[in-house]
């Protein structure tokens, strides 16, 4: 009989619970014990997410809407960035659709986008007919016209009526979490359950007579032997800091502080709306994100720029619930996230900052890169981090990228903050930058799909149209006019349908929240 693998997590939270619920559901032949610290605090505050957590706690067999109930975690239809390139008022909604082949226009507007029909071209994009729209002034806003979301977020309105979901799209919604808590769930309802031993322990030692681990040591005297030990434990990179630790800095990213605290709604049926808010400020951004009973705030910032980070923080929220909180993180990623037998996933692997609500994509993406290298590991017993690092490297790099250019393609000048930030986009062409990751094969949806990127090619020509960044494309005329006639049709449909349906806030307390179970 075959010796069962050994798998030890070491700290809880949402990386550690999603790492063994994930592993408890389709690696059961593994053994898998997770170790946690109570003298570790979690930052508590609420998270914005992308589809694919969503996609993530349907894969292991979650009920959404019990999942939602028992976390207070609501829907989000995108993340709404205001003020970020004249600082004039101007807005913009990023939020989650698919880039189609061009010739889907010819198709009925009514019908089930499926991945088969995903675009895995860099050419003849429905994203280049609707840019190219723009550029013609034909349509006036990308958002608009290429997210069905948009009415119901201006509305704030549910995007549910009579049990029938009206965006039809692939992964058009995702959620704001409170974080903890979903880690809470996914230990009670899937870990637990399906066997993963839990100890509550402060690690005190770390054997590694070589190359690899071979157990560890706990405050209760425990030792804890594994073959594979998975680092869960964030910015203290608890194992991974046993080996040659090297680094990869974005010293050009500015963001590397936040002031953070919950507060209450005074009217939750106006407050509770139904996507991020990201509100660019003088020397950083406030995030707002709200949970069903409370809001979740902060303010973050670069340390570089800003001396009066708490007191700004104070002028922007009201109804605090608790003192806020300084965060502080160094931007910065693991060169080699796998090595020997152990393994970092969450923040333990690399953390920019929390623009687009990035950290959840990058413990799922690491999740399922390593359990590509759990089924290689079980056939030949070697641990080939090749593949992971290298395709978990490129996408946090990838989101660097991303984030960085909110900064320096933005036209404020009202700060040294904003001078200095476009100063590194002009310097190093961040406007070309947009282009080549536009037509990326990587950033299309077959390499999405794949945990290559999280930003996909429609993310990258949308801020190139929010940015004032010129894109050469070249579309057919007819595929123009066929294509200006279903976006048009498609917004007075779901400006129709958003002024019939229900308050955000009521449809989640009538429908969720109100429900049993």
């Amino acid at each position: 009989m075959n010796k069962r693998t050994k798998i030890v997590i070491v700290g809880g939270g949402s990386a550690g619970w999603l790492t063994a619920g994930y592993l408890s559901k389709f690696h059961n032949d593994c053994d898998i014990e997770l170790i946690e610290s109570a003298k570790v605090p979690t930052i508590g505050v609420g998270e914005s997410v992308t589809p694919h957590v969503d996609f993530f706690l349907n894969e292991i067999g979650v009920d959404r809407h019990h999942w939602m109930k028992h976390t207070n975690s609501v829907y989000k239809l995108a993340n709404k960035f205001t003020n970020w390139v004249t600082n004039t008022g101007e807005t913009e909604y990023f939020s989650f659709n698919y880039t189609l082949p061009a010739d889907s226009f010819y198709n009925d507007v009514s019908k089930f986008y499926e991945k088969s029909q995903l675009s895995d071209t860099t050419s003849q994009r429905t994203t280049d007919v609707i840019y190219k729209l723009i550029k013609d002034k034909k349509l006036h806003k990308f958002d608009k016209y290429f997210n069905p979301q948009y009415s119901y977020m201006e509305k704030n309105k549910s995007h549910i009526t009579k049990n029938v979901n009206c965006l039809n799209q692939l992964g058009s919604i995702s959620q704001h979490i409170n974080a903890e808590e979903v880690g809470n769930y996914i230990k009670e309802h899937i870990a637990i359950p399906n066997g993963v031993k839990h100890k509550v322990a402060t690690i005190t030692k770390v054997a590694k007579p070589g190359d690899k681990i071979t157990h560890l040591v706990t405050d209760q005297g425990d030792l804890v032997e594994g073959d594979i030990f998975i680092d869960c434990s964030g910015f203290r990179r608890l194992l991974l800091s046993e080996y040659p630790m090297k680094l990869h800095r974005y010293k050009d990213n500015p963001i590397n502080k936040s002031i953070v605290a919950q507060s209450n709604y005074v009217d939750p049926k106006k407050e509770l709306v139904n996507y991020t808010q990201s509100i660019a400020r003088t020397n950083g951004w406030q995030f707002k994100i709200g949970l069903f009973n409370r809001m979740g705030n902060g303010y973050c910032f670069s340390d570089a720029h800003e001396q009066m980070a708490l007191e700004k923080f104070n002028s922007y929220v009201d109804n605090l619930t608790q003192e806020p909180r300084e965060i502080s993180w160094t931007p910065e990623r693991l060169v080699q996230p796998g090595v020997g037998n152990a393994v970092a996933i969450g923040l333990s692997s690399g953390f920019v900052e929390p623009l687009e609500a990035n950290a959840l994509y990058t413990i799922i993406a690491g999740i399922n890169l390593f359990s590509e290298v759990l089924k290689n590991y079980k056939k030949t017993q070697d641990l080939n981090w090749t593949k992971y690092n290298e395709q978990l490297t490129d996408t946090i790099d990838d989101i660097a990228d991303f984030l960085l250019v909110h900064y320096t393609l933005s036209k404020r000048n009202d700060s040294d903050f904003w001078n200095d930030m476009r100063s590194i986009g002009e310097r190093n062409n961040h406007a070309d930058l947009i282009r080549q990751k536009y037509y990326d094969i990587k950033n299309t949806m077959l390499y999405a799909r794949s945990n290559f990127t999280m930003f996909p090619d429609y993310m990258w020509i949308q801020l190139a149209s929010h940015f004032q960044v010129d894109i050469d494309v070249t579309i057919d005329e007819n595929i123009l006019d066929l294509g200006l006639l279903e976006l048009e049709h498609s917004y007075k449909k779901h400006q129709l349908i958003s002024s019939k349906n229900m308050n955000n806030y009521d449809w989640h307390q009538s429908v969720i929240f109100g429900s049993d179970g």
